[in-house]
């Protein structure tokens, strides 16, 4: 931004809240702001108002978020280049969309669907880009995606019988019997050569017509197809005349939610085993499934898979946490005393001070004859380290004290002693959440750490060359960039949900904790692993801990007078007591929430009685 300047900014003024406002006829001029650093500098009018309104916002903030934010934005508004008022303003605007977010979810829970929808709404004002309140928005709102539909269909002719109930009273041979149900509904019967009469008995008060057919179809052993709007055949009921006769119907469905082909296999599979439907046909190409059966058993086909499409969420939310904590503790405390002692017998003084005096006095003789000069300065080398290392020196260079008298006088010398007073202490607290969509049978993958970088190769020129050294005079020279990979650190997780009905969610976990050791290998960091596989299963809403990882190390060591030192509380005075301490806890929680479920209840599916 250097290079730029003095970057000039214009903004209009809004002309505020309604009860402040000024007259229409009345426009303010834009404020002008000179931008210099993180400052905007332009009317001190405009500047202090914007400072105001600031500080209100700051401490409506706990209190009235919403009031807040509208300070904030107000502020922002009046100078646009203050990064400290945009700043608040983009930070309260998040914090207010998720309120809005969190009362939307309650409502849901409690069953107020207008109300959730209402702060959904409030919510996309806020934030207008973020897609999971779109979904909630339309999950209160019941605009659920479309589920399975009727592509097409082709069904047999229906019979148009009377209206109302009739009576049938009748003794006689079959065939006489279909014939008195038909002109009882107003009708016309034909009959199949297959078809054998045989003597009946039937008494039947106010049946309508499909129960009066059934009835004659079980005491005659014959069934019965349509033929037009006013007309049926009667035949024998046979396999053979069942497969000749029966009018198939056929009907092709659309299936969103299948997104593999091994899917419509198995609901082909499961349409051909349950309702024995033989002509099925799956199109995984466009999600079709193509069905050819008699219209009974279509009907009940059909209300299954309706079931099937109704009774599979559109997906799973998970809400995923994960909670750090790390206590270090380093204490050093106590006296370290000196435990080494030097004695010397003080009565040979004389002769140490002697000897040095006649050191000296030879080092002056030297000088003055000339003996001692650049060509043999290691003579005058070796007398100063005879000087500096006799032992009248190393006394007089540490306090001591003396005992006994004479040529018993002796001499011992007192170190220094050290007190070590020093506490560190540190607490870090860290929650990372995410929030992520999975969709049924579907794995999702999530990782929550960094990428480190490991040094596989670096290079170097080999600068006695002439063109290597060229551009290395010349400053031309740009040195190669080194090869590196990078391996993930943290936590990662695939987590692939199940949805068994309205409350139960299984998941299939399998996650891996990744950290350095602080150790290294020929230069290369070592890394540890620790992997957790399971599977398993929780309530719609309900939390479980995936990973809990607690890691705990201390060291305590102790160093001064044996004995002495291990006393509580005396130990301190005459030894030096260092504790290490650190504990680091990894806990990650995750949340699942159901997406569309079926608010209906399931239905039982009939199927036709069996020939």
């Amino acid at each position: 931004m250097g290079w730029l300047g003095a970057v000039v900014c214009v903004a209009l003024v809004a002309t505020g809240r309604a009860d402040t406002a000024a007259p229409a006829a009345e426009t303010k001029k834009p404020v002008v702001c000179t931008i210099q650093g993180n400052d905007c500098v332009g009317p001190a009018k405009d500047l202090r108002r914007a400072s105001d309104i600031y500080w209100k916002g700051v401490k409506l903030r706990a209190k009235d978020l919403a009031q807040a934010y509208q300070d904030f934005t107000e502020a922002a508004k009046l100078v646009p280049g203050n990064l400290d008022y945009a700043s608040a303003r983009e930070l309260a605007r998040i914090e207010l969309a998720q309120q809005h977010i969190d009362a939307g979810n309650r409502l849901m829970a409690d069953g107020h669907q207008p109300e959730a929808a209402a702060e959904f709404r409030a919510a996309l004002e806020l934030d207008a880009s973020n897609s999971f309140t779109q979904q909630r928005l339309t999950d209160a709102q019941g605009d659920a995606p479309p589920g399975l539909r009727m592509v097409a269909r082709s069904d047999p002719v229906d019979l148009q019988p009377r209206a109302g109930p009739a009576d049938v009273h009748y003794r006689g041979d079959s065939r006489g019997l279909y014939q008195i149900i038909a002109r009882s509904f107003g009708l016309g019967v034909s009959f199949d050569t297959s078809f054998t009469p045989r003597p009946v008995r039937f008494d039947v008060e106010g049946v309508p017509f499909a129960r009066a057919l059934e009835l004659a179809d079980m005491v005659s052993k014959s069934f019965w197809v349509p033929l037009s709007e006013n007309e049926f055949l009667v035949a024998a009921d046979t396999t053979e005349n069942h497969h000749q006769l029966d009018r198939m119907s056929l009907r092709s469905f659309y299936v969103p939610g299948a997104s593999t082909p091994q899917e419509l296999n198995d609901i082909v599979g499961t349409l051909r085993g349950v309702f024995d439907i033989r002509l099925v046909t799956a199109n995984p190409g466009k999600n079709l499934i193509t069905v050819r059966a008699a219209r009974a058993t279509l009907d009940a086909a059909t209300r299954f898979l309706e079931q099937l499409a109704q009774g599979a969420p559109q997906g799973v939310l998970l809400d995923v946490q994960l909670f750090e904590i790390d206590y270090m503790l380093m204490r050093n405390l106590g006296m370290q005393l000196p435990l080494q002692y030097n004695i010397i017998n003080l009565s040979q003084i004389s002769t140490l001070l002697g000897s040095q005096s006649n050191l000296q006095t030879l080092i002056n003789q030297l000088i003055a004859s000339g003996g001692i000069n650049q060509a043999n300065s290691s003579t005058l080398q070796s007398l100063l380290s005879q000087l500096q290392s006799s032992e009248l020196s190393t006394l007089l260079s540490v306090p001591f004290f003396t005992f006994g008298g004479g040529i018993t006088l002796t001499g011992v010398t007192v170190p220094p002693a050290t007190a070590n007073f020093n506490f560190n202490s540190s607490d870090i607290k860290t929650l990372d959440r995410m929030q992520l969509r999975a969709q049924q049978g579907k794995p999702a993958s999530l990782m929550l750490g960094t990428r480190y970088p490991i040094l596989n190769a670096s290079f170097a020129p080999i600068y006695n060359t002439p063109a290597i050294a060229q551009s290395v005079q010349n400053n031309s020279y740009v040195a190669p960039f080194p090869s590196v990979s990078y391996e993930d650190l943290g936590i990662m997780a695939k987590v692939t949900p199940t949805v068994h009905g309205e409350s139960d969610v299984t998941l299939d976990l399998e996650t891996q904790v990744r950290a350095l050791t602080g150790q290294s290998s020929n230069g290369v960091p070592v890394i540890s692993q620790r992997s957790y596989k399971s599977t398993i299963t929780v309530k719609n809403g309900e939390t479980a801990l995936v990973v809990g990882y607690i890691n705990k190390t201390e060291e305590l060591s102790l160093a001064g007078m044996p004995g002495l030192g291990e006393i509580p509380g005396v130990g301190l005075a005459v030894a030096d007591q260092n504790k290490n301490a650190q504990d680091d806890e990894l806990l990650l929680v995750i949340t699942p929430h159901i997406l569309d479920v079926p608010a209906e209840e399931s239905q039982a599916v009939w199927l036709p009685a069996a020939k």
